[in-house]
């Protein structure tokens, strides 16, 4: 009897209160679906917008240290701004130096990575002389994946190269393990090993090329970023004090607050540890001998905002450049530097530093990385866990979804307390 009426009562409540919770959590799901779609639509937009808050969030610090110096709200803005133009110019700088001397060196990396292929070849030619000395058949299996080592000239010039090739490819025999197309009943063979066209210079400045053209495209919306960039420093500091005008109390300046508050201690940390990060790998690639080490610094740096993947899409470029440049004794060297130093900044020094500031499970933050990557592309990955971090701060302080906060968070604490303004009873 007493359970009865406390359903009834708990009906009537929900009646009274309006829709039921139930039906306001599928409208709110719906909702999101349509959010999402529309954010994914609107790409081209809201990535530029993106970037400018991603640069407003870490240049606001310097905005508020001029402003303690003295300086008038827009004159430290406008020093700000020529700071960040400033930076991004010498960022811009390095790419393109780096990417013009590697057009310059085309041929004596060509060079270098056809003596690479013909010495990879040598030896699994060797490795199957071995096996086949041994009992161990090796002709379809070696055939398929490394093609015949017979048909290897590394002492071809680049300019002979080709056109020997092509004259030999008519009356060439077809060799066991080859790859061949039957046409006019002739049998063309493929004498290149598929995994070996990886090192094709053309093919990395190919590469490049459409990097730099996505870059530039990029670029054609800066304008933008540094319009809106400067607009929103120039609002940051009298947002709060519109915010509690036009709700007439403290709470929504708080909340406001608290997000920014988040945000700037993680920016401010990650930059640190990515530029630490970048230093001490270009200063390693350096020591090493390795082409282009300001580059490798700057990338280590970029991808390093990228959680978890970023460090391993980092190595691969240099790792490859080490293998061609010199064997792979210096490419293990420089694969072992990466390591042990994103395993030491990674997992001891980064976490430490962080603390529970960030307070994301390292699922959620895979999951974002996937998600808002598939959303907004690179810039969509690199600025996923700020993101992210935006929706658990949100969600901590509304009432019906506070549970999925407490899912997101990477530690075992406390629920979080409800927001000021809310009753317990209402929590």
């Amino acid at each position: 009897m007493n359970e009865s009426r406390r359903m009834s009562r708990r009906v009537t409540r929900e009646a009274e209160g309006g829709t039921p919770r139930g039906a306001r959590n599928l409208l709110a799901a719906a909702s999101v679906v349509v959010l999402v779609a529309g954010l994914k639509a609107a790409s081209s937009i809201i990535v530029p917008l993106l970037i400018a808050l991603f640069i407003s969030a870490l240049s606001l610090p310097l905005v508020g240290l001029l402003r303690q110096r003295g300086l008038s709200p827009g004159l430290a803005v406008f020093a700000t701004m020529a700071v960040d133009i400033a930076c991004l110019f010498a960022l811009v700088l390095v790419v393109s130096n780096s990417f013009n001397e590697l057009v310059r060196e085309r041929a004596k990396y060509e060079a270098r990575i056809r003596e690479f292929r013909a010495g990879v070849e040598r030896q699994v030619s060797h490795t199957r002389a071995w096996l086949e000395d041994h009992g161990i058949a090796t002709e379809d299996w070696f055939g398929d994946r490394f093609g015949d080592p017979e048909d290897v000239e590394p002492s071809l010039s680049p300019a002979d190269a080709p056109r020997q090739r092509a004259a030999a490819l008519p009356a060439s025999p077809r060799r066991r393990g080859t790859a061949t197309a039957e046409q006019g009943g002739e049998a063309v063979a493929a004498s290149d090993a598929p995994w070996l066209t990886l090192f094709d210079i053309g093919a990395l400045v190919d590469a490049a090329n459409r990097t730099l053209r996505g870059v530039a495209n990029l670029l054609t919306n800066a304008l933008l970023v540094l319009l809106i960039t400067t607009f929103v420093l120039l609002e940051a500091t009298t947002f709060p004090k519109k915010l509690r005008r036009a709700f007439g109390n403290s709470l929504a300046e708080e909340r406001f607050g608290r997000i920014m508050f988040d945000l700037r201690r993680y920016l401010s940390v990650k930059t640190a540890i990515s530029m630490a990060t970048g230093m001490i790998l270009g200063i390693w690639v350096a020591i090493l001998g390795l082409d282009f080490a300001p580059l490798w610094g700057l990338l280590a740096f970029a991808l390093n905002y990228i959680p978890n993947l970023g460090s391993i899409i980092a190595a691969i470029p240099p790792v490859l450049l080490a293998l061609v440049q010199q064997g792979f004794g210096l490419a293990l060297l420089v694969a072992a530097g990466y390591l042990v130093v994103n395993v030491v900044i990674g997992n001891f020094i980064e976490p430490h530093v962080m603390g529970r500031r960030l307070g994301l499970s390292t699922l959620v933050v895979f999951l974002s990385l996937v998600f808002w990557g598939w959303v907004w592309g690179p810039v969509g990955m690199l600025l996923s866990v700020p993101l992210t971090m935006v929706v658990k701060i949100l969600l901590e302080n509304s009432r019906d979804f506070r549970w999925i906060a407490v899912m997101m968070d990477g530690h075992e604490r406390r629920q979080p307390s409800p927001p000021r303004g809310e009753s317990r009873a209402e929590a």
